[in-house]
Parts: C-alpha cells; structure tokens; sequence
C-alpha cells in the first residue's frame, strides 16, 4: 500500500472515530480555554468570547468562580469571577446545583461588567455548562437561552 493510501485510511479512521464522539447537539466552538487569573488580569481579551475556565464556583448567592479551594472557602472575591445565573427556577439554577463548592470546569460566554470602572467587577461568566471534575459529569447545563447573551 502506497503512503497517500495509508493517508487517507488513518484520515477515514479519524474521521470516524473523532465523528462518532461528538454530540451534535453538544458541540460548540470556544474561542479560548483560560484561567481565573487571566480573567481577572486581562478581561478585555476575552470579553464576548466564549471561553471553557476551571476553578471552584461557589452558588448559594455567591455566585463566583475562584481560582482555588483554598480561596473560596476564605470567600477571596478578588482573586474568582462572578457568575451571572439567570435561570428562573431555584430548582434549575446553576446556583443551587451539585457544582456548588465543586472543582469545575465550565463552558461559558465572558461578557463586559455592566457598569466598566465603576464596579469593581469588569467580567462575567454566563454559564452554558459544567463539569465536575472529581467524576467527569456534567453537573449543570443551560436549557434554556440566557437574556444576557445576545
């Protein structure tokens, strides 16, 4: 067998395999895979961007995404994100969710803080999902459209 015969072999094999993985209604393209501290240092980088981030968030009306354990249980706002949940249903919030106090991974749209130089936030995460990472598992996921994305 010829090289460009095992080419393209490998390249239908490929196909087929990496194909068959992906959901349909699952893939979206990210423009960035980033961290807490690059949010916080570089916002203007990522804003309306969509974005996959790890960190610990923390729901129960906090609402944050912080870069470790350690500062989200001393509840260090300036070193986490927040985290815009407009679902309408406590029972469907990402807020009140088994991704709270978790190690996650989340698949989301940075967007500019409403009021730049005036907050003192200048980002925030609008969540699609999440991940917990001690198990792999989709802990939330959006169903519905955020308002805030337009």
């Amino acid at each position: 067998m010829g090289t460009s015969r095992y080419l393209c072999v490998a390249l239908v094999i490929s196909a087929f395999v990496f194909g068959c993985n992906a959901s349909t209604n699952e893939v979206k393209t990210y423009d960035a895979v980033t961290t807490v501290i690059n949010l916080i240092a570089t916002p203007e980088h990522f804003f309306n961007k969509k974005i996959e981030v790890d960190g610990v968030f923390v729901g129960f009306h906090q609402d944050r995404l912080y870069l470790s354990s350690e500062h989200a249980e001393n509840l260090i706002s300036s070193l986490s994100i927040s985290v815009l949940d407009d679902t309408e249903t406590e029972e469907g919030s990402l807020s009140f969710s088994s991704c709270s106090g978790e190690w996650v991974k989340l698949w989301a749209t940075f967007i500019p803080a409403q009021q730049p130089g005036i907050s003192t936030e200048q980002g925030r995460l609008v969540v699609d999902r999440a991940m917990l990472h001690k198990d792999g598992k989709t802990c939330w996921k959006r169903t519905e459209k955020s308002r805030f994305i337009e």
